[in-house]
């Protein structure tokens, strides 16, 4: 059985800040965070969060456009890097397009071997190469303000709506 908690104020922080440098779409979103005891998994790959819009069916009992579980022992043994990252890719899933939440995919998906062997070779790859070749530089975060629309998901709320 999955173990919901609140999450810590660090996460809610990071999301703030993360929305309001890179994310400006979801300021005024309801985006709730959660913690889930451990990662799941997804094939053989570990899933370490997931972002999930709210259907119609489950806003009674959650007022929120977004859902975004993080797994909660892994995200405590994370790198403040390694911890900013997992939560803007969440953030990454979540948009509004005429004003309705929806979900964003990923810009690439690609197996290592096939970009070992033959490159940047398909429009969605050669997109994303600076991306990759910037991928060094950092930026320094932004002074953001006291408001914001980031708020922990009860996790009481949690155990009932994973029945339905």
């Amino acid at each position: 059985m999955t173990i919901w908690t609140e999450v810590s104020a660090e996460v809610l922080e990071i999301a703030q800040e993360l929305i309001h440098e890179h994310h400006p779409s979801l300021i005024e979103a309801r985006v709730a965070f959660v913690f889930r005891d451990k990662a799941s998994k997804s094939g053989n790959k570990m899933v370490l969060g997931k972002a999930s819009k709210i259907s119609d069916k489950l806003k009674v009992h959650l007022d929120y456009d977004f859902l975004i579980w993080l797994a909660e022992e892994e995200y405590s043994e994370m790198l403040p890097e390694q911890r900013r990252a997992l939560i803007d890719h969440a953030l990454s899933h979540c948009s509004f397009v005429d004003q309705i939440p929806e979900m964003r995919h990923h810009d690439i998906e690609e197996f290592k071997g096939i970009i070992e062997r033959y490159g940047f070779w398909n429009i969605s790859l050669l997109e994303i190469k600076p991306a990759l070749t910037n991928a060094l530089q950092m930026k320094m975060p932004i002074e953001i303000p006291d408001r914001g629309a980031v708020i922990a998901a009860r996790p009481d709320v949690m155990a009932e709506v994973e029945e339905d």
